[in-house]
């Protein structure tokens, strides 16, 4: 798996020059589930890569940390995208041509919140919102032999995006108990919608670092596994400080969102879906300056097409 978000900005006082690169890619093919059960026709080996390069304007906010900022950034994108055929890719299935991409975003960027030791949002609030736009120079139609992506539907399309999130004291109770809401969004035209375009939902922490924060989370997720075309994330977690360096959480997620899966034998569309997680974690400090991060999350049954289930992530982080 190779994923990556590179950002460098460089400052003229308020003005700065903004450079993007991302790269979606991930090798041996993806497919789609129909009844959680895995469809193996509907396996496609696809990726993206991205540069985006644009001027922006940035400004110091309370409480003027090194994350507090207010930003907006207009910027040209040039990319290039590629589906390819597995082993197990059904004979049927038509793919879209490999193309070259362009287009724009436009993204903002509001972060008045101080994170504690870890990290982690102590007080205060933080939003934005991404506007994107994108063109595919070389394409047609595709999907299965029905042909259900045309290609004047989705050659072009528009992402919209959005985020709120705010953390603070739970009146009567000391300064070592936070409570964080949040509430991720986002939606594009359902006809321009595709299985290589869509947004990916993954899980993984809470987000709390602020260039981290327009990602929607939802627990027992794999990497960016649910693709959809609108989709609404709220969660609520009241963290308690058991030592300076340690915080233990309880967290309630929800999630309503028009997600991708296979309407067929192999045809993939999108279909409606609710679903709610349940989330008990720990955030610590660690040896060699690097902490870590253990949760176990029950899902309603959005992950798993109407089965619920539970699982447990651990992940460890190291500042270098």
């Amino acid at each position: 798996m190779f994923v990556n978000d590179l950002e460098y900005d460089k400052s003229f006082g308020n003005l700065e020059l903004v450079t993007l690169f991302d790269n979606y890619t991930i090798p041996g093919g993806q497919t789609e589930t129909l009844n959680n059960q895995e469809i193996k026709d509907s396996s496609v080996d696809w990726g993206n890569l991205i540069a985006s390069a644009g001027p922006g304007l940035r400004y110091k906010v309370a409480p003027f940390q090194v994350d507090n900022d207010l930003r907006f950034q207009f910027l040209g994108r040039v990319g290039y995208a590629y589906a390819k055929r597995t082993s197990e890719t059904g004979p049927t299935t038509i793919l879209p041509p490999d193309t070259m991409l362009y287009g724009a975003k436009l993204r903002g960027r509001y972060d008045g919140m101080r994170r504690n030791l870890l990290e982690l949002p102590h007080s205060g609030f933080a939003a934005g919102f991404d506007i994107d736009y994108l063109y595919r120079e070389k394409w047609a139609d595709f999907g299965s032999s029905s042909i259900n992506f045309k290609k004047s539907d989705t050659r072009d399309y528009y992402l919209y995006t959005g985020y709120v999130m705010g953390v603070g004291c739970i009146p009567g109770m000391s300064e070592r108990n936070r409570v964080l809401v949040s509430l991720h969004g986002g939606s594009m035209q359902e006809k321009s919608a595709d299985r290589f375009n869509t947004f990916r939902i993954g899980g993984g922490p809470l987000p709390g670092e602020t260039d981290d924060l327009y990602r929607p989370a939802y627990p027992g997720t794999m990497f960016n596994n649910v693709l959809a075309t609108q989709y609404v994330v709220a969660a609520v977690e009241y963290r308690r400080e058991l030592a300076f360096f340690m915080y233990a959480h309880l967290r309630e997620t929800l999630i309503r969102a028009d997600r991708a899966t296979v309407v067929g034998s192999n045809q993939v569309g999108f279909k409606k879906q609710n679903g709610g997680a349940t989330t008990l974690g720990l955030d610590s400090g660690f040896f060699w300056d690097s902490s870590i991060y253990l949760d176990y999350s029950w899902d309603s049954g959005f992950i798993r097409n109407g089965k619920d289930g539970s699982g447990i992530i651990l992940t460890w982080n190291k500042a270098f």
